[in-house]
């Protein structure tokens, strides 16, 4: 009996599915093909376990279809969240690591995800500043959730839509705006060169249209989406403070059985790649 890869060991309604895609994709736009050929080795820095492994998993099967067969790919799991994976082998480093030996190594590529959940934000960028190798490139994935319902698209009158509005729209007046604009400034204060990669790939959820199922899970991960994005967009003098009650009225109106989303995917790439 064959072993089942690693994707088919893990949940078929994550929204990495893609993240391989996505990675090369902004890379080539950020730095050009010849980037690509610098990646020997992948750290997972994300404060996101769960979904950490899976894109570790997912890039590793990749690797030979992107001339990346001599790749060395190191992520660490978490055991009380990830199932065993019987289809790893020794090009690939999943394991939990409670000393932080990873910090005494030098990485090619740092992916990230996502950023909202990032904790401490200081301390991410001394360990990319501590772990980036001199020609190596990092990239962050920031999330965008766009809500929606059975028959199309939220009325004018909604507060989820004009939450997410404020929230995701791609600009530098809006919440993801600022986001990305205080990452650049946050890595270039540490010598490290970013570039916000403007496009926007669609990750859809679950079901073949897209859908996310509501239920009890939906809704507690929507809640915390938001809750992230108000935390990370509003820090800062400069950027006015959302309304309480278009927040709560949002949750609330997450629970409505004909609520549903799908995720769009931003990439930040930076580097001290030769120009």
């Amino acid at each position: 009996m064959a072993v089942p890869s690693a994707i088919q060991q893990y949940p078929k309604n994550d929204t990495l599915a893609k993240a391989w895609d996505l990675l090369q994709h902004t890379l080539e736009i950020a730095f050009g093909p010849q980037s690509w050929h610098l990646v020997t080795e992948v750290k997972l820095v994300a404060d996101f376990p769960t979904n950490s492994a899976i894109w570790l998993t997912r890039a590793a099967e990749m690797r030979a279809l992107n001339g990346l067969a001599n790749a060395q790919f190191i992520g660490y799991r978490d055991p009380q969240l990830h199932p065993r994976l019987d289809s790893l082998n020794d090009d690939i480093c999943l394991e939990v690591d409670p000393n932080m030996m990873w910090k005494e190594r030098k990485y090619d590529l740092i992916h990230s995800r996502v950023i909202e959940y990032i904790e401490n934000w200081p301390e991410y960028l001394r360990n990319v500043q501590t772990c980036l190798a001199p020609a190596g490139v990092l990239n962050i994935e920031v999330v965008e959730m766009i809500p929606f319902t059975d028959e199309g698209s939220l009325p004018e009158t909604s507060p989820l839509l004009q939450l997410s509005r404020i929230l995701y729209e791609p600009s530098e007046t809006s919440r993801i705006g600022r986001v990305s604009s205080n990452i650049g400034r946050d890595l270039n204060r540490i010598g490290i060169q970013s570039k916000l990669v403007q496009y926007r790939l669609p990750v859809k959820d679950c079901q073949d249209e897209g859908e996310i199922p509501v239920g009890d899970w939906l809704v507690s991960t929507m809640v915390k989406f938001i809750e992230a994005h108000v935390a990370i967009a509003g820090e800062g003098p400069e950027q006015p403070q959302l309304d309480d009650r278009l927040v709560e009225a949002a949750k609330l109106e997450i629970s409505n059985p004909a609520f549903r989303a799908y995720y769009n995917y931003y990439s930040i790439s930076a580097g001290w790649l030769p120009q």
